[in-house]
């Protein structure tokens, strides 16, 4: 999906567990330390006016979905071109959800130098999830012409 500029994972701490980045190098450069802290104070933010979580969040160039799983206390975050659709990212953030939560939830206790060596392996399981698997490419690529 060419519209996902990056997606990050955060633990209960608001500690980064997971980030890929998407689209040509330089051109959606995020500061992960800094979008994870404007992440963390927007969430405390909203709970402190009452409400249960932030959802979304949109500025001029592009959209912020977020996605949390009460049960780990987990934070799933996909950074969006402006023009998709949120019925549509709601969905993809579930599947980002469902499949990292099978593959890697049981991991999630483990020291953190495995831990953060196992989540790496989570960017194969993305890149089908967002449709851009190289093997797809090219296989798309060979069928067109």
């Amino acid at each position: 999906m060419k519209n996902v500029r990056s997606v990050l994972i955060l633990d209960e701490k608001g500690k980064e567990l997971f980030f890929q980045q998407h689209g040509p190098q330089g051109s959606t450069d995020v500061n992960t330390t800094l979008f994870t802290n404007l992440i963390n104070a927007l969430q405390m933010f909203v709970k402190d006016i009452g409400e249960k979580h932030l959802e979304r969040l949109e500025l001029d160039d592009y959209k912020v979905f977020i996605a949390r799983n009460e049960n780990l206390r987990l934070s799933f975050i996909v950074q969006t071109e402006i023009n998709i659709k949120d019925k549509k990212m709601f969905k993809l953030l579930g599947q980002i959800e469902k499949v990292f939560l099978k593959k890697y939830g049981k991991y999630l206790k483990s020291p953190e130098k495995i831990r953060m060596h196992i989540l790496g392996s989570f960017k194969k399981d993305l890149d089908k999830i967002l449709g851009q698997d190289i093997e797809k490419r090219v296989g798309n690529f060979l069928d067109s012409l």
